[in-house]
């Protein structure tokens, strides 16, 4: 990491700070607001997309070609370019407006505070010159989107070196204060904890405590893990949302192509990593969009597959929209029995967990038919049944049918496969001591029904002596 701390600091350009101060051990030269030399004369942005205010040096109108220039901030120097979007924009399958509608669905995923209006978030991607969290990984380009004016706009802030960081991470702050929802992907896990290094390092004040964040990576995985080939953004935008990227830098790209800038001092050359960036933020809000969408019940379930029903199913039961759940269970269940068979089991035990016993027993017994001609039967669903029949119905002669049936099939599959020993063992103990019991429990059983039985002959043997005694006396009087 040093390695790479040394380079940027060798390609540090000596002119760009607007005047010249004495520096300290340490520190990081600031320039002081409106302090200016004959090399910084203001030229203003001539961009129709350009909304910030932004100058640019005269010996710097290469920055101009990408619409970047200086923000007038009186933190210091750093590029950035800005874009905005009016509302009825669309990106991939959604206008940028739709999103305002879906905030009260949006909200069942927020834990602290709900959403009330589309300027409560701040969109957030980063590139990086690596992949780690520690302070050689430096983020020299940090991308924020949000709502303003009945527009979305987007800004990324770039650094030319490291000196450039400290004026860069102050504008930040200044864009996330005011928002209550940080929107990322991948964010918890990379981009939001090493910015948060950076405010260390910097000595700045984490003044973002009180952003909710929501990575859209997790109900990503939770959706599509299983569906799709990766759950990657460019994926999934690629094959759900409607996104088609078109001569795209692949952001595995973008760490070298700052360093061919550093080198080359050719803004031109991250003209890709801009282009990378800005899609990532308007992907971010048509994936906001789609999970809006999802939690309102709005999505076209009959173009989904038996998988992918699963998935939403268990994401629905998750957020305890139970309505929604039981629908796609429903969808499910409809399907022919070969597309519902890998599901049995598992929708068995949900209704297991509601107590519906007669739904479950019926599905486990669905699941074993259904594995009929396999090799290998689903012990799970043996033993379920076993558990039922004793534990709810009471009969414990069929639940040790059910029991003798899942160590059979275990034995099958013992053999069938590398099994680890310990989890043998234990399988094998579980369901001994199991059939042992119920075994027990069994004969308790036969043995109360034999006394129970025996007692009520002899009941019925004295009621039936009663009354012929009876007879008797009353015969013997009708005599008198």
């Amino acid at each position: 990491m040093s390695r790479m701390r040394d380079q940027l600091l060798r390609n540090k350009r000596k002119d760009t700070a607007p005047v010249e101060r004495e520096e300290t051990s340490g520190s990081v030269p600031i320039p002081v607001e409106g302090e200016e030399t004959s090399a910084t004369v203001p030229i203003p942005m001539e961009s129709e997309e350009s909304s910030t205010p932004v100058i640019i040096r005269e010996d710097e109108q290469e920055w101009k070609e990408l619409d970047a220039g200086y923000p007038s901030a009186e933190h210091g120097e750093f590029i950035v370019r800005t874009r905005t979007y009016p509302l009825h924009t669309t990106h991939g399958h959604y206008q940028l407006s739709e999103l305002a509608a879906r905030l009260p669905a949006l909200s069942i995923l927020c834990k602290q505070r709900p959403l009330e209006n589309l300027e409560q978030f701040v969109f957030m991607d980063t590139e990086t010159t690596g992949l780690g969290l520690g302070a050689g990984n430096l983020p020299f380009m940090i991308g924020v989107g949000f709502f303003q004016e009945q527009q979305f706009v987007i800004e990324q802030l770039l650094i030319r070196h490291p000196a450039e960081e400290p004026a860069l991470l102050a504008y930040l702050l200044q864009r996330l204060r005011g928002r209550t929802h940080l929107v990322t992907y991948n964010g918890k896990s990379f981009d939001w904890p090493l910015i948060k290094n950076r405010f260390i390092i910097h000595r700045y004040e984490e003044e973002s405590r009180q952003l909710e964040h929501m990575d859209a990576l997790y109900p990503s995985r939770s959706l599509w893990k299983h569906v799709l080939e990766s759950c990657r953004l460019s994926m999934v935008e690629r094959e759900r949302l409607g996104v088609s990227r078109m001569d795209d830098l692949p952001g595995s790209e973008a760490p070298a192509k700052y360093f061919e800038y550093l080198a080359t001092k050719d803004p031109l050359v991250l003209s890709g990593v801009f282009h990378h960036n800005e899609l990532d933020l308007l992907s971010l809000v048509t994936l906001c969009t789609h999970m809006g969408y999802a939690t309102e019940g709005k999505l076209a379930y009959e173009y989904m597959g038996p998988e992918e029903q699963y998935r939403l199913f268990v994401w629905y039961d998750r957020m305890d929209l139970t309505a929604l759940a039981e629908g796609m269970l429903e969808r499910i269940l409809s399907r022919e029995l070969p597309q519902q068979k890998p599901y049995l089991g598992a929708i068995a035990s949900y209704y297991k967990k509601q107590k519906k016993w007669e739904l479950a027993e019926k599905l486990w017994k669905e699941d074993l038919t259904a594995h009929a001609g396999d090799r290998l039967h689903p012990i799970a669903s043996y033993i379920e049944l076993s558990k039922l029949y004793e534990h709810v119905y009471k009969k414990p002669d069929t639940a040790l049918t059910y029991a003798r049936d899942a160590l059979e099939q275990w034995t099958r599959l013992k053999s069938a496969t590398r099994m680890d020993a310990d989890r043998q063992d234990k399988d094998r103990l579980a369901l001994q001591k199991r059939i042992e019991r119920l075994d027990r429990r069994s004969q308790q059983q036969a043995h109360r029904n034999s006394t129970r039985s025996t007692r009520s002959r002899n009941q019925k043997k004295q009621q039936g002596k009663g009354q012929v005694e009876q007879h008797e006396h009353q015969g013997f009087l009708f005599e008198l």
